[in-house]
């Protein structure tokens, strides 16, 4: 199947699904997305500036490694936003320069921090060209669960609903008898079939646990569009941490109604034979930054997530 870009097309699948009495309310909820496709590579053979999941970074020689716990951390991700140009016409994304995005995958515990001021985390903006950068390796000591290979990337087009369980949909009666008929729609609208999504959902009422690779397909990369998730809505995520709240507390009205100010800057999933986030483990991802902290450039204000299982 084909991901469904075409607005015209994704209404008349709306009208067409077992939900088709909601459309009112689903219209206004479909979000163009940056889908990300990962190839392998031999070595580290990518070009000077050009998005990479994993591998060493391409920076300026007055670049400042981010540093956790005395150690540098991971390069996630590199995306260099002429690249993703073409696919956002319209959205806050700078045009210029790359977005680094990393992660200390050797923390035990990354949601310990959250009471200070410390992260694990860190996502930059780097408006240098290409021909001003360099690949970098990080400064000493290094730690293996901090080393990833680097794997290409590519872009398309593709329009999201929310997940079951966001917080958008709190205002509509899709529960768990209807979550089937939903996620049918969910995942046609980015070219999955409909038959896995309709036996996720029975499976994960059984308690299998986490099951999406295996059932679903392809692993979710992706910038913008809304955040697939199969636990919490990862806006609520971010705000309580915004909050200083840890993310074991329940959120209050106000944390739900605020979190919808949230966009997803990043959706990095674990995947078979590709980069494990998390050793051992089938780690997703999550950067998040608000409306007016993108438009202001303030990517220190970027949020992180996880969602494993």
């Amino acid at each position: 199947m084909i991901p469904m870009v075409d607005l015209d097309a994704a209404i008349l699948a709306i009208r067409d699904s077992r939900v088709a009495e909601l459309e009112e309310h689903l219209i206004p909820l479909l979000e163009p997305s940056i889908r990300i496709g990962v190839m392998s590579v031999r070595g580290d053979s990518l070009p000077i500036g050009a998005s990479r999941f994993g591998g060493l970074p391409d920076v300026p020689d007055n670049f400042a490694w981010p540093i956790f716990a005395d150690r540098p951390m991971a390069l996630i991700a590199q995306l260099n936003l002429a690249e993703l140009a073409p696919f956002h016409e319209g959205s806050l994304l700078p045009r210029i320069g790359s977005l680094l995005f990393f992660f200390d995958a050797a923390n035990d515990a990354p949601f310990e921090d959250t009471e200070d001021e410390s992260r694990c985390w860190k996502v930059m903006h780097l408006e240098n060209d290409s021909a001003e950068l360099s690949r970098r390796e990080p400064p000493a000591p290094r730690n293996a669960h901090n080393d990833f290979p680097p794997f290409a990337l590519g872009f398309r087009s593709e329009l999201t609903l929310p997940s079951f369980g966001s917080t958008l949909l709190d205002d509509m009666p899709i529960d768990e008898t209807r979550r089937a008929d939903y996620e049918e729609l969910m995942f046609h609208l980015v070219g999955k079939p409909p038959l896995p999504a309709r036996e996720a959902a029975t499976r994960i009422e059984r308690g299998l646990g986490r099951i999406r690779h295996w059932l679903i397909g392809d692993p979710v990369h992706r910038v913008l569009g809304h955040p697939e998730h199969f636990q919490l809505d990862p806006r609520v995520d971010w705000q309580r941490l915004d909050e200083h709240r840890p993310i074991v507390t329940a959120p209050d009205e106000y944390t739900e109604r605020a979190a919808r100010d949230w966009l997803l800057l990043l959706q990095a999933d674990s995947f078979k034979d590709g980069p494990r986030w998390i050793m051992g483990d089938n780690a997703t991802f999550y950067f998040g930054i608000r409306r007016d902290d993108l438009e202001a450039r303030n990517f220190d204000a970027v949020q992180w997530t996880i969602e494993c299982g």
